[in-house]
């Protein structure tokens, strides 16, 4: 590959026509006896122009013909990348909880500025209980946390009946205990809310709604029905969170707000969010948008978010064997749960011996063969969820390569399916 500076070119050209120029005119000037002073300095500088100008010429075409990654040439496409041998670990970087501790400490910025958003915001609370009062429920959007002006909006608007507020971002949150607190709130006494754990959802549905029509007292079987029964306000704070990302959750939630005075004051962070709801799903709910900006940090809503540099793909991991426990069919479920309880029931094991894994699950009718049981485990294998180890004896170990607690999660998603 060649490489020509056409501007260096010509300018080595002229700068060699100029020199050769000059020679022959001080050759002549010489021979005549009329050379000009000054002449030999002149031919000096011109040669040294050019020479310049060579040297250009040279490191053009130098740099256009060396090597590069990523280069059209044979070797530079098929030569071998260097790599790096450093590592993550081999940096001296503070732990997260350092950092976010480090970062709490910083004093709050633009007081002014959020609070006068916080004053603005609040002249729209009465339009907020009128949308309420019309059977809408609300969905506030909007950068920064907006914990702090939900809960001040129901403390000083929503007095007319019981308030329960939910914390979606909760990685122990399930929709039945969103129910029970529902069921609880509107519950005439104490023993009877206590005894709502043991409810299935549907019977907590149905209570709720003769609670918010009736009243406590009708549903208590007395003669007499409340002229007014209270009101349910349901405050849930970002109800795109992690545990309700699933459609019985949010089919739960629509059966609530499409109760008749049971009414729900939701957030919203993710800038995914509406992709949660169908056109039907969201017809339940009544969504009115309302952009609530506040530029608040979001302190509880990111407690609970897990260690971006130590558990970001471990976390990844667990997701995606949980995606595909819930693909396979009933029987490798099974067979992967039986290996799951073995390993969480014996700690110190390096891994379940092949010949004593297959006699348990033909013990327990999930695989007749030992070609059926290899060929659920390649799968697994396949997918990360089991390895394969060699013991000391030669005999193959399975073992599933996850902590106790993973494993613990695994199991409930495996029963729940």
């Amino acid at each position: 590959m060649e490489f020509r500076n056409n501007n260096a070119v010509f300018a080595a050209k002229n700068a060699n026509a100029a020199a050769a120029g000059g020679g022959a005119r001080g050759g002549a000037a010489g021979g005549s006896g009329r050379a000009k002073k000054g002449g030999g300095a002149d031919a000096d500088a011109v040669a040294v122009v050019a020479a310049d100008a060579a040297r250009r010429l040279r490191d053009a075409e130098d740099d256009a013909n060396a090597p590069r990654r990523g280069g059209r040439g044979f070797f530079a496409t098929k030569g071998k990348n260097v790599r790096s041998e450093a590592s993550l670990t081999s940096l001296d970087l503070a732990d997260e909880d350092t950092v976010r501790e480090l970062l709490g400490r910083l004093p709050v910025g633009h007081q002014n500025e959020r609070a006068a958003l916080q004053r603005e915001l609040e002249k729209n609370y009465s339009r907020w209980w009128q949308l309420l009062q019309s059977e809408f429920s609300l969905l506030l959007y909007g950068f920064g946390s907006k914990k702090a002006l939900m809960e001040d909006f129901a403390m000083k608007t929503l007095t007319d009946g019981g308030v329960v507020v939910v914390n979606g971002y909760h990685a122990g949150l399930t929709a039945k205990s969103i129910l029970v607190s529902a069921a609880a709130a509107l519950a005439a006494t104490k023993t009877e809310a206590e005894n709502l754990h043991s409810t299935s959802n549907e019977s907590l549905l149905r209570r709720i709604s003769t609670l918010a029509v009736v009243g406590a007292a009708a549903a208590a079987g007395d003669l007499v029905v409340e002229r007014s029964p209270r009101r349910l306000y349901i405050v849930l704070h970002n109800v795109d969170g992690a545990p309700l990302r699933n459609a019985e959750s949010q089919a739960l939630l629509g059966e609530l707000a499409a109760m008749p005075r049971v009414h729900i004051i939701a957030s919203v962070d993710h800038v995914n969010a509406p992709l949660l709801w169908s056109k039907r799903e969201a017809a339940r709910f009544n969504w009115v948008w309302q952009r609530a900006t506040t530029f608040a940090p979001y302190h509880l809503e990111t407690a609970n978010v897990p260690q971006l540099l130590a558990s970001k793909g471990e976390e990844r991991h667990v997701r995606g064997a949980s995606n595909v426990l819930r693909s396979l069919t009933s029987n490798a479920r099974d067979i992967f749960r039986l290996l799951a309880e073995h390993q969480l029931q014996h700690p110190d094991e390096q891994g379940w011996k092949f010949h004593a894994f297959y006699t348990a699950c033909r013990e327990q009718f999930f695989a007749t063969s030992e070609v059926t049981l290899r060929s659920h485990l390649t799968e697994f294998t396949d997918h990360e969820l089991t390895r394969y180890k060699r013991s000391n004896d030669g005999e193959d170990l399975v073992v599933i390569p996850f902590a106790a607690d993973i494993l613990g999660q695994l199991l409930k998603e495996i029963h729940g399916v």
